[in-house]
């Protein structure tokens, strides 16, 4: 599926709405103080909210005429654009079933502003997919590809990004069993949650700073 930017303005109802956006990350410092994770080690601060503005996926999808369940319409999967040292220099993609795609409660959109201005490179220039309530990780940037399939996309990041596995299992043991691929352990929505910014841990206050 290749839609032009201009199509997507012209040919479309647009949507504008704040969503603040969080990475699975996000306070993986404070998992790695305990136990040693694999990925980032970021603190608190993976998170951002911004006014976007786009295009709801739902429309494109029924524009372009996709399949009914019934008829194999099951997943649909992102693709971006750039290519990514692991997983065989694989492409970043991931999915999420149709029936979310398709919900319009879900106010899932094909972005290209925020904050009132066209998406810079950083931020996916020129289409990234906004799924308020879900992680960062699923929300594409530099977005080239829409795919709607029978199966879970099969990218390599889909797999392997992006799940909490249980405690007992390392990266050996998760490639020897095949953990990544079970269903029960991906992260797609994520609940709200908070965290004291100031001071920050083991930070040491002095007395004077207190006034009355």
């Amino acid at each position: 599926m290749k839609l032009m930017m201009d199509q997507l303005v012209k040919g479309f109802q647009n949507r504008k709405f704040p969503v603040t956006l969080v990475c699975v990350g996000n306070r993986r410092k404070e998992q790695n103080m305990i136990k040693l994770m694999m990925s980032f080690n970021w603190g608190a601060s993976g998170i951002s909210t911004s006014m976007w503005k786009g295009v709801p996926l739902r429309d494109v999808l029924k524009r372009c005429e996709i399949y009914s369940k019934k008829h194999g319409a099951l997943n649909v999967c992102f693709e971006g654009a750039e290519h990514l040292p692991r997983g065989g220099r694989s492409k970043y993609g991931t999915n999420i079933k149709k029936e979310l795609a398709m919900d319009p409660a879900q106010d899932i959109i094909l972005a290209y502003m925020q904050n009132r201005e066209l998406l810079t490179l950083d931020h996916g220039f020129p289409v990234r997919i906004i799924i308020p309530g879900f992680i960062g990780g699923r929300m594409v940037k530099w977005l080239k590809r829409i795919i709607v399939t029978t199966k879970e996309f099969d990218n390599f990041y889909h797999y392997r990004d992006n799940k909490v596995l249980p405690s007992h299992v390392d990266s050996e043991l998760a490639n020897a069993k095949a953990w990544w691929y079970k269903p029960e352990y991906v992260i797609n929505e994520l609940n709200i949650n908070s965290v004291i910014t100031t001071p920050c841990h083991k930070e040491i206050l002095p007395i004077n700073s207190w006034t009355t």
